[in-house]
């Protein structure tokens, strides 16, 4: 009787234990939401709401650094204290980001506390997760984040474990009394303290841990792109001969949607003649651009940094037959993606100034590139623009032909890829200057004709172009007939195979010619007499006015 007394007494007392150890209640718990801020571009449809641990909500951000902050509601349902000593996002979208303050991090048994969301909009989309079939936009679903809360957060037994602590102390010491009389009358004292240990386990393990409890609260959101319509043209009726595209804080009454999405998030309106093209938000380019702004009445376009291209892959024919433009500036256009500009500016034939600053061809052969610009025909181009431009391998004849160019802007461009620059300027009569600073040379294989009939330069600072690669320089100066001035100081024509006419009728010594080189082997191949019959290098050239340059 005594021994069946002390068995049962044993399993009340480890209920008793087990029953503190493990707190009641569902953990951590979402009730509430409340939104508390957002910048003015977010737009929101309807009041944020909680199902569970979901955060049931419609936001839509449009730019870059949008964001909307929420007050969230969390309540700790346990009979036991917990800390939010950690906060982690696992978000797997780097574009949308997550913040989080905390005031009090103690969330103490059956109380409720205020954890502070902010979600923003981080980052551009890429093209791979920013667009859906249409062009439009990327929706972002049931982004999780994870939330780590301790009983334990900096001392080995935090206070809110006390009393569990005491009653594992009173139940290891019940229990051992009763242990040592069981053993002492009934010998079966190994088996009392195997059941002392599995039912004093989780009182220990309770009172040393840091408990951690995850959970989810999961966002719907969606970023969209105000995207101009490829159709735009159509939309608007009224007549106009002047475009601007705008960022505006109010849309007038009347004005035309020509969004994408049709949305109104990007509308159109005419005045006294001018189009704007406006919206709150970033107004994307169409990622086919062909024919965007093809519109023969326009005379002018302003862009004014508000139109973004970073989606587009194609140009072709963007402003094509626009005859009544003269200037154009491109600078601010985004062409990463493009793959196509084939008559981005064909058949303007009045278009004197043209401005593709920062441009990326490395997508693109640009053989004839100015050429495969205009489809064919510059007649009037007298200044461009091409500075920081990235090209590919191929750069024959990239700016030959344009007879009335007289400024040519390649400050900082990159070609560091090109293998070919045979015919790059031939037949640009009229440029006077030509800064070619930052070229890269190192892998060139053909600079035949390069400078061909480039008669009004004067001066030519080659100074940066290294030519170990070199094997045809064919006519590569000919009929520079007023170039007095030439540096070429780290040419190597060690490799050269074909050379002919490569510096005929260049101005002679007599009348001032001087060049500047970087070895005596150059020196003796430009002095050679077989050379001189093959290339026509003026007959007085010599030591003196072809000048070794010692480092």
């Amino acid at each position: 009787m005594r021994k069946r007394f002390y068995l049962l007494f044993i399993v009340l007392v480890g209920i008793f234990a087990v029953y503190n150890v493990h707190a009641e209640g569902e953990g951590v718990v979402l009730t509430g939401i409340e939104e508390v801020e957002k910048s003015p571009n977010v737009v929101v449809s309807g009041e944020a709401s909680v199902s569970g641990t979901t955060v049931n909500s419609n936001v839509n951000f449009y730019d870059v650094g949008d964001y909307i902050k929420y007050k969230l509601t969390l309540k700790n349902t346990d009979d036991v204290n917990y800390y939010i000593d950690g906060i982690a996002d696992n978000n797997q979208v780097s574009n949308v980001k997550y913040d989080y303050e905390v005031g009090d991090p103690l969330l103490e048994a059956g109380q409720e506390n205020t954890v502070y969301l902010r979600v923003s909009y981080a980052n551009q989309l890429s093209s791979a997760n920013a667009l859906d079939a249409n062009d439009t936009y990327s929706t972002l679903n049931h982004v999780s984040m994870r939330v780590d809360l301790s009983d334990k957060p900096n001392t080995l037994i935090n206070p809110s474990t006390a009393n569990n602590v005491m009653n594992m102390i009173l139940f290891i010491s019940l229990i051992g009394g009763v242990s040592y009389v069981f053993y002492k009358r009934k010998k079966n004292g190994l088996l009392v303290l195997v059941l002392l240990a599995a039912v004093s386990l989780p009182v220990i393990t309770k009172a040393t841990e840091a408990a951690t409890m995850n959970f989810s609260v999961d966002t719907d959101l969606k970023i969209k792109a105000s995207f101009l319509s490829n159709d735009w043209k159509n939309l608007v009726t009224d007549s106009y001969n002047k475009i601007v595209i705008s960022k505006v804080q109010e849309l007038p009454e009347g004005a035309v949607d020509v969004s994408k999405l049709g949305d109104g998030s990007v509308k159109a309106w005419v005045s006294d003649g001018l189009l704007t093209i406006g919206s709150k938000y970033a107004i994307y380019a169409p990622v086919n651009s062909s024919s965007l702004f093809a519109v023969p009445a326009v005379e002018e376009i302003s862009f004014n940094n508000n139109l973004d291209t970073t989606y587009t892959t194609s140009m072709e024919g963007m402003f094509r037959g626009d005859a009544n433009l003269n200037s154009l500036d491109l600078s601010s256009f985004d062409t990463n993606l493009v793959t196509n500009f084939k008559g981005i500016v064909g058949s303007c034939p009045n278009l004197s100034s043209l401005n593709i600053n920062g441009f990326n061809f490395s997508n693109y052969d640009v053989a004839r590139l100015v050429m495969e610009l205009t489809d064919g025909v510059a007649p009037v181009l007298k200044n461009l623009s091409a500075a920081n431009t990235t090209y590919a391998t191929n750069l024959e004849y990239a700016f030959g032909g344009l007879a009335q160019l007289e400024e040519l802007n390649l400050k900082g461009a990159n070609v560091k890829n090109a293998t070919n620059m045979k015919d790059m300027f031939n037949g640009d009569v009229k440029l006077t200057t030509l800064d070619l600073s930052s070229f890269d040379t190192s892998k060139v294989t053909d600079m035949s004709q390069m400078f061909l009939n480039c008669s009004g330069l004067t001066s030519l600072n080659l100074s940066s172009f290294i030519t170990e690669e070199l094997l045809h320089c064919d006519g590569m100066f000919y009929n520079c007939s007023n170039l007095l001035d030439l540096d070429i100081r780290k040419a190597n024509f060690e490799n050269i195979q074909t050379y002919g006419g490569m510096f005929g009728g260049m101005p002679t010594k007599a009348q001032g010619f001087k060049m500047h080189i970087g070895s005596g082997e150059t020196l003796g191949f430009i002095t050679n007499e077989e050379f001189s019959v093959v290339n026509g290098r003026p007959a007085d050239w010599d030591d003196t006015n072809i000048i070794y340059e010692e480092d």
